[in-house]
């Protein structure tokens, strides 16, 4: 493979840079080559040598560098490599190397632009030595989870995998793995600092023993004077610490950190760069109070530090959250939206008066001090229009032609800051997030879709009513339209109308049913568009720390998307989807075997999986697949160290109980009994009632961990109890789901009319950190699910009037949530949904039309289908607890009426199996 035209077509499925297939070329001339084998992966290009096997496991080498140096560095890499017939691999672009390099690269992975996979430990020790001169004298960042070959060098080694090895964890997520010598497995962990397992050889006898960072010693003193308390974030540029400032009677300290060739673009800025003029900028607008005052800059070990005034006070988006929650609407009062309001607009003016445009304002930048000050806190972005600059945003505060711009490029015009300020004031005066993914087609203009958010709050909020005209004047998509900052002055200085040229919408506040219908039908379409049979997820699967989910679960995989599949193609409407129901389910019911390791859950297991592909085929009519759902679900084990109703023993419980009533076996009632016994000898009982705790030896996140809500937790828990003691006639389980129930009672944390439940969690109640929630996993949806059907069960007024208090704090809470089921509004109308009809008042369902309507304004057109984002809010998912079905299940009962998915509400009569009809 001599031609350079040959390396491209042997890489032409995913575009290699040219400069890197030249970097590639030059060095293949110099070494003398069989017959070598390239392919690309996004986002890699890989090159083999001939009959390559690569190794499962073993040490392995990375190479690091900047985007400038990248070509070069690939170049004199390549020739040791091509030499010593190493595998290897690079990254493709070097857009893609910046973003390694980049401040929100995951720490565990950057750096990395060279991989090597060599064939033995000799190999390897010989590789390191040989790259290592190869690329002496070039530079690039420290690759935080390897050891350095050399110090000074760019070559760096660790034990980890050589191929994706991944296995089911108990939490239900594919985590990549080691296999120790015993055959046992080990979690492949990137961690941010030099991590190998215990049994792993030494590669060289100075190889040093792993430890985490927090056991490293005492605490850390930099430059004679600083003492570091706390970390405040971590990122790959560096971080960010509180410290104690020995040299002025222990005064609190701010310390932002630079790692060296951080962050680099092709003028050569970098991150410690930016530090620098980060600290020109506090000591330019100190004079003027809203920024911290700049107290010194150090370097220490080869890294930059920058040691500033410590703000106190709440930033913005937590003093909006917490203003707003004292207020029955749950949006802040005008007086104190227009007081913060006018300082923002007063920095903005400053900044531009001194020729400068702040580039990333946003909620995160701003902090509120107790007596109201506001204070921006990160001004190194500040730059003139025009100046070459990284692209820099916040998802949602953008301006459009930001959202375009090239990563590198001339920094955008004053305009660009006032759309920021727009978005700014709009999620100040109703606490909605101004994320909107942008259109593919039909593309609609930003500020019509900023009109829509505003319409959903104007008949609650007076501060919308007052800042309408300025927000919608701001953001608009057009630069040279956008208001200017003392026209917005001059709006708030005055109570007069909108002006002529800006359109304030009509109130709204519900959603039409037109919108509802719009959305379930181009949704449902949408989700049927992406599927995937032919791939090992259905739809594409949600990555976290480099984990992907379980394609069969509820939560995130096609268990769930295909039980509202089912729901769908039971309106009579919808009779064309059984063809793509038909080619969903039959995928599940394939994949379903492919893993050997049944995890039993509700939400992250197989238990809502095979209750999904039993709806499917109910709904298809199939009684093949029917049947395998039935086999499958005897699988599932009805024991679990985990109680609880996502991952463990509550959760295969209910869909015991969903079989048994469904087909009348009695497997299944006796199933469920047992995972019914397990719970009630598992009970804790303490000073605070009745609790359930995962084993501190179970291999899970949630070791150890007690939790009051419904998906880890008392409510969940109690739920499924409350359903066995009334199918089994049991005691014993109807007292411990009134227990629970009362342990709640005691747990709630009301705000005003607001009923609220913390987690639970002992180890974030002794951190201090365990806040009240509304959302279902762990907060107000989901005890109030529970809570409501035990006050039907028993008629006990203590839990409806906590089920009302739930309701009201679902209403206050809806402006700031996300649209899902997990943590957001999905399961809040549900909850909204299930009380109008136990209640028998419309004012429930008004407020859950309310919640569809804070929904809907969150749309986005995605092949051309009205869609919305998912848990991110910057990206359509499709999970049913994470994404796009969860959503459209509240809208489609929301229309049409019906019992609540995953709920059992109707399947089970006192004491009997609805089908089996066995006392």
């Amino acid at each position: 493979m001599n031609e350079l035209s040959d390396l491209r077509r042997a890489v032409e499925s995913f575009p290699v840079d040219d400069t890197f297939l030249a970097a590639l070329h030059a060095a293949m001339h110099k070494v003398a080559l069989e017959e070598w084998q390239l392919h690309s992966s996004d986002p890699w290009c890989y090159v083999d040598p001939p009959a390559h096997n690569r190794r499962v496991q073993g040490w392995k080498l990375h190479v690091s560098t900047t985007t400038g140096l990248a070509a070069e560095t690939l170049e004199r890499a390549a020739v040791v490599l091509l030499a010593e017939h190493a595998a290897f691999k690079f990254a493709r672009t070097p857009a893609l190397v910046e973003d390694l390099n980049s401040p929100r690269c995951p720490r565990g992975g950057s750096g990395k632009f060279i991989t090597v996979y060599p064939e033995d430990d000799n190999h390897f020790r010989r590789l390191a030595e040989a790259l290592h001169k190869a690329t002496e004298g070039l530079v690039g960042p420290a690759v935080l989870s390897d050891r350095p070959y050399r110090p000074g060098g760019v070559v760096y080694y660790r034990y980890g995998g050589f191929m994706r090895n991944d296995i089911l964890s108990s939490d239900g997520s594919y985590i990549p793995m080691l296999v120790a010598p015993d055959g046992t497995w080990v979690q492949d962990a990137r961690e941010a600092w030099f991590s190998p397992p215990e049994w792993a050889p030494p590669p060289f006898p100075d190889t040093p023993t792993a430890k985490p960072p927090e056991k490293r010693g005492g605490p850390v003193r930099l430059a004679d004077r600083y003492v570091v308390r706390a970390a405040i974030r971590h990122s790959n540029r560096g971080g960010v610490y509180r410290a104690e400032d020995t040299t002025a009677d222990g005064t609190t300290v701010i310390l932002k950190q630079a790692r060296p060739h951080v962050g680099g673009g092709p003028s050569g800025e970098n991150a410690q760069r930016r530090l620098r003029h980060e600290a020109r900028m506090l000591d330019l607008f100190e004079p003027h109070g809203f920024t911290p005052r700049k107290l010194t800059m150090f370097e220490q070990s080869g890294h930059l530090f920058l040691a500033q005034e410590e703000v106190l006070g709440e930033p913005l988006r937590q003093w909006v959250e917490q203003h707003s929650r004292r207020n029955d609407d749950g949006l802040v009062p005008l007086d104190e939206v227009r007081s913060v309001a006018r300082q923002l607009i007063e920095v903005v003016r400053v900044v531009h008066a001194s020729g400068l445009v702040l580039r990333d304002l946003s909620p995160g930048n701003v902090m509120v001090e107790e007596d109201g000050r506001v204070r921006l806190i990160d001004v190194e972005y500040f730059a003139a229009p025009g100046d070459e600059a990284p692209r820099v945003f916040t998802p949602g505060y953008a301006a459009p032609e930001v959202m375009t711009a090239p990563m590198w490029g001339p920094a955008a015009d004053f305009a660009a800051d006032l759309y920021s300020l727009g978005a700014v004031l709009l999620y100040l005066s109703t606490c909605l997030e101004p994320y909107m993914q942008a259109d593919d087609a039909p593309r609609r203009p930003v500020d019509g879709r900023v009109a829509e958010m505003i319409a959903v709050a104007l008949p609650q909020s007076a501060a919308v009513r007052v800042l309408a005209p300025a927000i919608v004047g701001l953001m608009t998509d057009r630069p040279a339209d956008r208001w200017s900052v003392s026209r917005v002055v001059d709006h708030l200085d005055e109570t007069r109308p909108a002006p002529a040229d800006v359109t304030v919408p009509a109130p709204a506040g519900r959603v039409a049913p037109q919108r509802i219908e719009r959305m379930l039908d181009d949704g449902t379409d949408y989700i049927l568009d992406v599927m995937t049979p032919d791939q090992q997820h259905l739809w594409p699967p949600l990555e976290v720390q480099g984990m992907t989910n379980d394609p069969c679960n509820v939560q995130a995989g096609a268990g769930g998307v295909i039980a509202y599949l089912a729901r769908a193609a039971g309106t009579p409407a919808n009779a064309d989807l059984r063809p793509g129901l038909g080619v969903a389910a039959r995928w599940l019911a394939r994949r379903l075997p492919e893993e050997r390791r049944v995890l039993p859950g509700l939400y992250f297991g197989r238990s809502g999986a095979v209750w999904g592909l039993h709806e499917a085929a109910l709904a298809l009519d199939d009684d093949n697949l029917a049947a395998q759902a039935v086999r499958f679900a005897k699988r599932a084990p009805v024991r679990w160290p985990n109680p609880d109703l996502t991952h463990g023993t509550a959760g295969v419980g209910m869909a015991q109980l969903r079989f048994w009533a469904v087909t009348g076996d009695p497997d299944f009632k006796q199933r469920a009994k047992a995972a019914a016994d397990w719970l009630a000898d598992a009970v804790v009982t303490g000073p605070d009632g009745v609790q359930w705790m995962v084993p501190e030896s179970s291999d899970s996140a949630l070791a150890g961990l007690t939790h009051y809500g419904y998906a880890h937790g008392v409510a969940g828990i109690c739920h499924f109890l409350l359903l066995a003691g009334r199918a089994f006639d049991d005691e014993r389980y109807l007292e411990l789901a009134r227990s629970g129930g009362d342990l709640l009672a005691s747990a709630v944390v009301w705000e005003g009319g607001a009923a609220l439940w913390p987690s639970g969690d002992a180890e974030k109640q002794k951190a201090g950190v365990d806040t009240a929630i509304s959302w279902w996993c762990s907060g107000s949806a989901g005890v109030g699910a529970f809570l409501l059907r035990l006050w039907q069960a028993t008629g006990d007024p203590r839990y409806r009037e906590l089920v009302q208090g739930a309701g009201v704090a679902l209403r206050r809470d809806k402006w700031f949530m996300t649209t899902v089921a997990c943590h957001g509004l999905a399961s809040n109308g549900e909850l909204l949904l299930d009380m109008a009809e136990a209640f028998d008042d419309p004012t429930y369902r008004h407020w859950a039309e309310e919640t569809a309507a804070c929904i809907a304004v969150r749309n986005v057109y995605q092949r051309g289908r009205m869609v919305v984002p998912g848990e991110s809010g910057r990206g359509v998912s499709i999970g049913f607890n994470v994404g796009l079905a969860g959503v459209l299940a509240f809208l489609h009962r929301l229309k049409n009426g019906g019992q609540r998915m995953w709920m059992l509400d109707g399947v089970l009569s006192d004491g009997v199996a609805a089908k089996g009809g066995e006392k």
